[in-house]
């Protein structure tokens, strides 16, 4: 994408040159299309700078207040997503960036319809996960020593934020190796902490629940001033609802990701759905009531996650439609 646009208008004159980026940036993923060479484009200015992810941070937060004024007559005629994921207009005429800057009731518009912290479907990322210090595309894996005495690996589709002598797992599943006796390491994930000095621990965040599970050592885990401890073997699951449950681990299970399958063993087919998601290029949406606690016992293979749509048709018996964008309603 191109920054700017000559001539400049004079109100573009007044803007300082990276404001008027992050301006450009924030445009372009509320109006769209975004092509995966966009995302590309935008993580190599992001990390130009901590300036630069600060200025896309206010020109965001922006679209966030125009969204705030809801003025629902300033909508683009059937807003929708493109192949991609990306936000786009429908049938209406093209919105420009110049329309951005001079706000007014089009580009609150856009914002109201397109930009939200939690994107529809979860087709396209989230301004928290556009925003973290480590991203994972679909299928993708990724090694990181973000500091000395720890090793991180990212699952599929999933952002992390680092701080410090911690992190925060923005959305996503990590294995966490840490060896630091004499400062513990701290892993947030949604309102819950994992703090652990000598441990091997995977974190997922699920649609339902955060699953922490202990392979080595021992950690604490922590959410509302309740701490839990585990030991090797043992993992806990913090529910959406407030509740939680306690497990013996299933190592090999646990951690099939990284040898790039997926292990269901009697799985709500809730919790599978949001794991396949993350491998899968479009998305799997459940529909009907009684599915979600629907069991799966099989194996996946993320490098064949096509024919996870007839797998879990032959495992559970559910129907599928096919969507255009690569949603498939199962149900």
């Amino acid at each position: 994408m191109r920054p700017f646009v000559t001539p400049r208008t004079g109100l573009e004159q007044d803007v300082a040159p990276l404001k008027l980026e992050a301006m450009d940036w924030a445009a372009r993923f509320a109006i769209g299309p975004v092509t995966d060479d966009d995302r590309a484009a935008f993580e190599r200015w992001r990390r130009c700078s901590p300036a630069h992810g600060e200025a896309y941070r206010v020109a965001a937060g922006f679209l966030e207040e125009l969204h705030a004024l809801d003025l629902p007559s300033a909508l683009p005629a059937r807003a929708g997503s493109n192949d991609n994921g990306a936000a786009r207009a429908g049938d209406g005429p093209a919105i420009g960036r110049r329309a951005f800057l001079r706000g007014g009731a089009v580009a609150a518009g856009v914002a109201a319809g397109v930009v939200a912290t939690q994107s529809p479907l979860g087709l396209w990322p989230t301004l928290g996960e556009m925003l973290a210090d480590e991203r994972t595309g679909p299928g993708e894996r990724r090694k990181l020593s973000p500091m000395a005495g720890v090793d991180i690996e990212m699952n599929a589709r999933s952002s992390l934020s680092l701080s410090g002598a911690g992190m925060r797992l923005v959305s996503g599943e990590i294995f966490v190796a840490v060896d630091k006796p004499d400062t513990p390491l701290r892993v947030r994930a949604r309102d819950a902490s994992v703090v652990a000095r000598s441990a091997r621990f995977n974190v997922n965040a699920l649609d339902t629940e955060l699953c922490v599970t202990c392979l080595e050592g021992s950690l604490t885990t922590a959410r509302d001033q309740q701490d839990v401890r585990l030991g090797s073997g043992q993992a806990i699951a913090w529910r959406r609802d407030g509740g939680m449950r306690r497990t013996d681990a299933d190592p090999e299970t646990a951690t099939a990701w990284r040898r790039g399958l997926l292990v269901f063993n009697g799985t709500p087919l809730a919790s599978a759905v949001s794991e396949i998601n993350r491998h899968f290029p479009g998305r799997l949406v459940l529909r009907g009531s009684g599915l979600e606690s629907r069991t799966v016992t099989g194996v996946f293979h993320v490098n064949q996650i096509e024919l996870a749509v007839v797998q879990i048709q032959q495992l559970t018996g559910v129907g599928a439609t096919r969507l255009p964008g690569g949603v498939v309603l199962l149900g």
